[in-house]
C-alpha cells in the first residue's frame, strides 16, 4: 500500500534521513520555501532512488518541470491517497 509523504522543507539533509521511511511505491511532496540548488539536489536524489516525488510551487509562477504541482494538484494527490504521513 502506499504512503503519500508531506514534508515541510528544511535542507537535504533531513531530507536524506527521512527518505528511509519511503518505500518504492511511496510519493513525497515538498512544500516551503526551496532554493534552486536545493531543487537539483532533490531531482538527483529522486532520479537515483526512482521515488515519486512533487514540489509545491505558486500558481502564478511558471511550472519548470513535471514534478511542480500547485495546491490544488496537492489537494488532490491527498485526497487519492488513503494513507498520508506528515513529516516534521
Amino acid at each position: 500500500m502506499s504512503t503519500l509523504h508531506l514534508y515541510h522543507w528544511e535542507n537535504t539533509v533531513g531530507l536524506k534521513h527521512r527518505i528511509k521511511l519511503m518505500n518504492q511505491e511511496d510519493s513525497l511532496v515538498i512544500y516551503g520555501h526551496v532554493t534552486e540548488a536545493e531543487l537539483n539536489a532533490i531531482q538527483g536524489i529522486f532520479t537515483r532512488i526512482g521515488i515519486n516525488w512533487y514540489l509545491v510551487n505558486n500558481p502564478n509562477e511558471p511550472h519548470i518541470n513535471d514534478n511542480c504541482i500547485n495546491h490544488d494538484d496537492w489537494l488532490k494527490l491527498i485526497i487519492s491517497n488513503q494513507n498520508c504521513f506528515a513529516w516534521k
